[in-house]
């Protein structure tokens, strides 16, 4: 029989082609680099992928998932499609039951990844479900988490009985999660929130090993809304029960419903996974060009004597660019500005554009100290890049990039040892391209991971 901790990784490909890690019943918890803050806000959580499940159009839930060898950092996205309204905390081991008629997230975890399938819903020796909500709490609004364990190997066991005329459900220990770190904030427009959580890796006394790149195990989500609304985001041998009515059906962990969790490691690197791109930009004579352009040298001389605004290093989110610059062989934009965009699927470069046309790429890495680590400069085959950080530039010869992966993603790739100085560092690229469109540009930061823990890798730098 195979065990949690003996799942092999699915192959990228079938993952993208399913969706998506989120998507494809599949928790993917990344490094949580630099920290993460726990008010309501997205700083530090910019890298986690998301779980998404939904019991409408309007009621979903989105779960950024994060680790770092001591904690699990989960950042929940809560809509209701209905103004949310805080009620009293009831009694701790009572915060999840149909009677409080409150709105609730939970999270499930299999603690010992080496057990044996689950032959019970009520789950197994370190299976864990944490349960969390936001209410009144002494005059103010405060988010609570509580754990509920079939087994408890931790001091000052609480245990519980849920009973109803059909059955009954024992836990060794109920009760708020101990060195937890919450916080949250409601939406603008009062219809959802946000529940941001640190949990110890201690909340799960089966979890021995700290969590690593090399920890495989078993994960699941859910949400009760309103008390009597019940969906989840996995059910793998259709066992989740969606029941409201009934304590004991409502409290059981279903841990044949989970679906599998990984812990991606540092030991290939951290890509920068989100940048601020900008363009295209042209100018009088890119008319003539193409998407795939035969007059390459051409290209070349012409987009290496171009000069456009953001060539001066500057990142202005409030510039807008029209005019003859942005307009070339391509529809007319008619306005260009900076904006976001996230690495591709099953890559660690972010999609730029066609052949024959100028983008601009920036992000920022804080280090809490002056260090140096290498860079892997991420390429495209017949890509000219020119990179900069700090705003001096990297010299880079076309020669130096070698192909690197999956051929059909044209990817080229060189390293070289960078100087990161402490505090917030500025990494630009300018680029174009003459085939293989679209183009894509990257970056991957390497080096030992005890530094890697302490960076913090975003398209924007928090001030």
């Amino acid at each position: 029989e195979i065990t949690a901790a003996q799942i092999a990784d699915p192959p990228e490909m079938a993952i993208s082609l399913r969706g998506g890690p989120g998507k494809t019943e599949i928790a993917r918890f990344l490094p949580a680099l630099g920290g993460v803050a726990l008010d309501g806000s997205m700083k530090g959580w910019e890298s986690a992928e998301v779980a998404t499940y939904a019991a409408g159009p309007e009621q979903k839930v989105e779960v950024r998932c994060l680790y770092d060898p001591d904690h699990l950092h989960l950042r929940w996205h809560v809509r209701l499609g209905s103004p949310f309204a805080a009620k009293p905390l009831p009694s701790i081991e009572r915060i999840f039951t149909h009677d409080q008629t409150v709105d609730t997230v939970g999270f499930y975890f299999q603690g010992d990844v080496n057990a044996k399938s689950a032959k019970s819903p009520d789950g197994r020796p370190g299976d864990a479900r944490l349960v969390f909500g936001l209410f009144e709490r002494g005059g103010e609004l405060k988010p609570v988490v509580v754990g509920l364990y079939p087994e408890w190997r931790g001091p000052g066991a609480q245990p519980q009985v849920y009973r109803s005329p059909v059955g009954q459900v024992a836990f060794q220990h109920v009760a708020e999660v101990a060195g937890a770190k919450l916080g949250a904030q409601v939406d603008e427009d009062g219809k959802g929130f946000v529940i941001a959580a640190t949990i110890p890796r201690a909340a799960i006394p089966a979890m021995a090993r700290p969590f690593s790149g090399s920890t495989r195990t078993r994960v699941n989500f859910d949400a009760n809304l309103g008390g009597h609304n019940k969906f989840w985001w996995a059910n793998q041998d259709g066992s989740a029960n969606r029941e409201t009515y009934d304590e004991p059906s409502e409290v059981r962990l279903y841990p044949g419903s989970w679906a599998p969790a990984q812990f991606v490691g540092l030991e290939g690197g951290v890509p920068v996974r989100e940048w601020l791109v900008c363009g295209p930009f042209g100018g009088p004579g890119a008319e003539k060009f193409n998407w795939d352009p035969r007059n390459k040298e051409e290209v070349k001389r012409f987009y290496e004597a171009a000069t456009f605004p953001p060539d001066d290093g500057v990142v202005d989110l409030d510039a807008v660019y029209t005019g003859e610059m942005i307009r070339g062989w391509w529809p007319d934009p008619r306005r260009v500005g900076w904006k976001r965009a996230a690495i591709a699927d099953m890559d660690a470069r972010v999609v730029l554009g066609g052949a024959a046309q100028v983008w601009y790429g920036a992000a920022w890495i804080h280090s809490p100290e002056d260090a140096t680590c290498s860079f892997a400069f991420q390429g495209h085959k017949m890509t000219q890049i020119r990179w900069r950080v700090n705003n001096a530039p990297v010299a880079i010869p076309d020669k130096a990039y070698q192909p690197s992966g999956s051929p059909n993603l044209h990817r080229l790739a060189v390293e070289a040892p960078v100087a990161l100085r402490k505090g917030w560092n500025s990494v630009f690229f300018r680029g174009y391209n003459v085939g293989y469109a679209p183009f894509r540009i990257g970056l991957v930061v390497q080096g030992d991971p005890a530094l890697l823990w302490q960076l913090k890798l975003v398209s924007q730098p928090n001030k």
